[in-house]
């Protein structure tokens, strides 16, 4: 079902019983990760409750209204339900005050100054040459066009999603954790934080911006855990700020991508049209729901292997299997199909969906469990076993940052952490020689006086 036409001759409608639908949704969702999730700057806010809210409520608005049939409902409890049980398996451990390792804590700060200058160089040059050779991709009609297909630029895109994040979580240590910075460092400082607001714009992804803000969090949760005494208190307080800044920096850069949008797309621009847009956007949480469940899309596309689906990246990467011999994104293929369009764009795979496609009925609730059972290990574990220093800070970020796109797109969440493990280690291994060079260097931090 085209997604307009369940706005038009549904939700428009019947607009209480969905507004209803969605509030009960919120209602449920918040009272399950209540333990969890004490902070709308948290990343399972967004996915856990946000997400999954605006998914049940559209899923069982389309199974009142006739829709859809009780196969396809069913599989969506059954499935939503086998993720909550995974992720309630794994116990929580208390986040106890604990030291920063001290070994080497000089070491680890110059070798950090200089992973710094290398990521954030690289960051600058990729994102350029983007813009260069393949333009804006605010200007695209769908973003998934900048490097579909685009031959070589895709190594640009992978190493983006690497030292982007890698340069924000390094520039948030510069400021807050580095005690003495020179007047250059503190420019360049201010450099890198105004390219990383404008390429956030430039993206034209809502979810770049707020990715910045989900750093943001992880970086305090992280150093949270350490006994930096009276420094902690200040730490908080300007992390509160900083965090509703860029919250307010990420509400104002989806509105801009939004409107330029409306302008140039569909030259409809008005403020009303934005507001519409914003919630047509929440409800999108939903999008692949609403694009495959009616009239089983799900069974008219070509049947395909859920490995390849899940490894296609790294399968295609290598060249063990030509790309055009792996399957398509699903999202692609179902948005493809619904249209009548070669388009470039689709809805993401959220895991039911997947789930269902490639692993049949019961398979999908066996994988909807396991996929639960993945985040609630990096929502409640991860940070236990990451080193206590600066390079397990950066680690527990990229990870976290990473593990939540399992959710909405496994093939994605395979690719990304492919990209660490393609891209982090030349980095690292030329922040080492470079340090090794640096031996007399002695950065002072806050984390030496923090500590005993």
């Amino acid at each position: 079902m085209a997604i307009g036409i369940l706005f038009d001759q549904y939700i428009f409608k019947s607009f209480g019983l969905f507004l209803f639908l969605n509030l009960l949704s919120f209602l449920i969702h918040s009272f399950i990760y209540r333990k969890y999730v004490k902070s709308i700057f948290n990343p399972m806010f967004l996915y856990l409750i946000l997400v999954s809210s605006s998914s049940l409520a559209v899923v069982t608005f389309m199974f009142i209204r006739g829709l859809i049939n009780v196969y396809y409902f069913s599989n969506f409890i059954l499935t939503e339900l086998a993720f909550v049980l995974g992720f309630f398996t794994i116990k929580v451990r208390s986040i106890m005050r604990i030291e920063l390792e001290q070994k080497g804590l000089s070491f680890y700060a110059n070798f950090m100054k200089h992973l710094y200058f290398i990521s954030t160089l690289a960051f600058l040059l990729s994102q350029i040459l983007v813009y260069v050779f393949r333009g804006i991709p605010l200007t695209y009609q769908s973003r998934w066009e900048v490097f579909y297909q685009s031959g070589g630029f895709g190594l640009l895109s992978r190493i983006l999603d690497v030292t982007m994040p890698t340069s924000v979580f390094l520039l948030l240590w510069r400021i807050f954790l580095v005690g003495e910075r020179t007047l250059s460092g503190i420019v360049y400082d201010m450099l890198i934080f105004s390219f990383v607001i404008l390429s956030s714009v430039l993206s034209g992804s809502k979810m770049t911006f707020l990715n910045v803000v989900f750093i943001s969090y992880y970086f305090a949760l992280f150093f949270n855990q350490f006994n930096f005494k009276e420094y902690l208190v200040w730490l908080k307080k300007i992390f509160s700020r900083l965090q509703w800044l860029l919250l307010i920096f990420a509400s104002i850069a989806a509105m801009v991508v939004i409107g330029y949008q409306l302008r140039v797309f569909y030259n409809n621009l008005s403020l009303n049209n934005i507001l519409v847009a914003l919630f047509a956007r929440y409800v999108k949480f939903g999008d692949i729901y609403i694009l495959s469940y009616p009239n089983d899309i799900l069974k008219i596309l070509p049947k395909s292997n859920g490995f390849l689906a899940l490894f296609q990246d790294i399968l295609g990467f290598f060249r063990i299997i030509n790309w055009d011999q792996l399957p398509s994104s699903l999202g692609l293929q179902i948005y493809q199909t619904i249209y009548h369009t070669n388009a470039v764009t689709g809805p993401t795979s959220i895991y039911n969906v997947f789930g269902l496609f490639y692993f049949g009925y019961i398979g999908s609730i066996v994988y909807s469990y396991i996929v639960g059972l993945f985040i609630g290990f990096i929502v409640k574990k991860l940070i236990f076993v990451m080193k206590k220093n600066m390079f397990g800070g950066l680690l527990f970020t990229l990870f976290s940052i990473n593990s939540w796109t399992l959710i909405l797109n496994a093939s994605v969440c395979v690719k990304n952490f492919f990209d660490i493990l393609l891209f982090l280690p030349p980095l690292l291994l030329i922040s080492l020689l470079m340090s090794s060079f640096d031996k007399d260097f002695a950065l002072k931090t806050v984390l030496n006086r923090g500590t005993k």
